[in-house]
């Protein structure tokens, strides 16, 4: 569904890693076109990093350390030439620097970027990052390790930049719903899974 989202606006290059940071889990697919090549899913989710090592407020260096080495260990190996990011974290990041832009679809953010904002986000103590223009007071808690972890990904597969796409598991599901046959005389479209 989200590789459905983030294609609807066109095809992607050979080779593309596109990178779904959420709160548990990160999920990383390569696809080439619309066809995947590989789906991993990792155990490096921006809340289940934070609840595990960044406990201090601002994050500890040797926190952090230990969480850069943990997400590295989880990465897979994977052959990419290019990266597109989705969701929260990767938005947001482009939504800072840009000082709050209401849409980021298609914005560039350089690995150099990414870290510099690493950097400056972790640095902060809670309440100040809850006033960080572009960066969503609910966000605040869990942004420094949803970085961490984009960071890790370019470092590790050597990308030095990637696009940023709005177009997402959303909008997957919609186009899956949109394509649904039409419902019949009881309202339910055919195939639809009903219950009780």
């Amino acid at each position: 569904m989200t590789l459905a989202g983030v294609t609807s606006d066109g095809q992607l290059a050979p080779r593309t890693l596109v990178v779904d940071i959420g709160g548990g889990s990160t999920e990383l697919v390569v696809v080439d076109g619309a066809r995947v090549e590989s789906a991993v899913s990792t155990e490096a989710g921006s809340v289940r990093l934070t609840e595990r090592f960044l406990v201090s407020d601002p994050p500890l260096g040797e926190e952090l350390a230990a969480c850069e080495a943990y997400v590295r260990a989880l990465l897979p190996r994977l052959a990419v030439d290019g990266a597109i990011g989705v969701a929260g974290t990767v938005a947001t990041a482009a939504k800072i620097e840009r000082g709050g832009a209401l849409s980021v679809h298609g914005d560039r953010l350089t690995r150099e970027t990414i870290a510099a904002l690493l950097d400056r986000l972790a640095a902060l103590p809670l309440a100040e990052r809850e006033r960080v223009h572009g960066l969503a007071s609910a966000r605040a808690p869990v942004i420094v390790a949803g970085l961490l972890v984009l960071n890790e990904v370019l470092g590790y597969y050597g990308v030095p930049e990637l696009t940023v796409s709005e177009r997402d598991l959303l909008d997957g599901a919609a186009l899956a719903a949109a394509e649904l046959p039409a419902p019949d005389d009881t309202g339910v479209p055919p195939g639809a899974y009903t219950c009780c």
